[in-house]
C-alpha cells in the first residue's frame, strides 16, 4: 500500500500563508498604533459649501478655549442682511457666534452686507475639549440672512475642517 504526502503538503501551503496573513496585521496594527493610518491627518483643510458665500480665512485655535475664526466673502451680487450667524462641533447644539464684523465693524442685528465685502464670525464655547490640539475637527457653520431688508429669512449652511492650533 502507497501512502502520498497530499495532506502534509496542503497543511505547510495554509501554514505558509498564514504566517504572511498574520505579518500584514502586525504591520497594520503597528500603522495604526502610531497613527500613521490615522484618517484625519489624510483629510485636507478645508472651508466652505455654500455657492453664496466663499471663505477666505479660517483658523481653529486652542487657548483657555478652543475658538474657530472664519472671514467670509458675500457672492449673491447685492446688498443683503445679516441677521445670525450660528457654529456647532460635530451634533451638538449650534453656538450663537460670539462676535461678527462686517468689513471690520462690529455687527448689529440686520446688517447691511454689501457685495465683496469682508465678513469674519468668531465662534467660541463650543464644548471642544483644549487636549484636542494639533487634530483635525469639523465646525458646521450656519449664516442666516435676508435679500432685502424686509424679505424672507435663507439659510447658508457649510462646514470648516482643519486642524486646532
Amino acid at each position: 500500500m502507497r501512502m502520498t504526502r497530499n495532506g502534509q503538503a496542503a497543511l505547510e501551503f495554509i501554514a505558509t500563508y498564514g504566517w504572511a496573513i498574520l505579518v500584514v496585521l502586525v504591520m497594520t496594527g503597528a500603522f495604526a498604533y502610531f497613527g500613521i493610518l490615522n484618517p484625519s491627518k489624510l483629510m485636507p483643510s478645508r472651508c466652505g459649501g455654500t455657492p453664496e458665500f466663499t471663505c477666505s480665512d479660517y483658523q481653529i485655535v486652542a487657548d483657555t478655549e478652543v475658538t474657530s475664526m472664519m472671514v467670509f466673502k458675500q457672492a449673491i451680487g447685492k446688498t443683503i442682511y445679516l441677521t445670525n450667524a450660528t457654529c456647532a462641533y460635530m451634533n451638538d447644539d449650534p453656538v450663537q457666534a460670539r462676535s461678527i464684523d462686517i468689513d471690520a465693524t462690529p455687527y448689529t442685528l440686520d446688517t447691511a452686507w454689501s457685495p465683496r465685502s469682508k465678513i469674519e464670525v468668531t465662534c467660541d464655547d463650543l464644548g471642544i475639549p483644549v487636549e484636542i490640539e494639533g487634530e483635525k475637527i469639523k465646525i458646521r457653520y450656519t449664516l442666516e440672512y435676508k435679500t432685502s431688508a424686509d424679505g424672507l429669512l435663507q439659510l447658508a449652511e457649510g462646514e470648516l475642517i482643519a486642524e486646532v492650533q
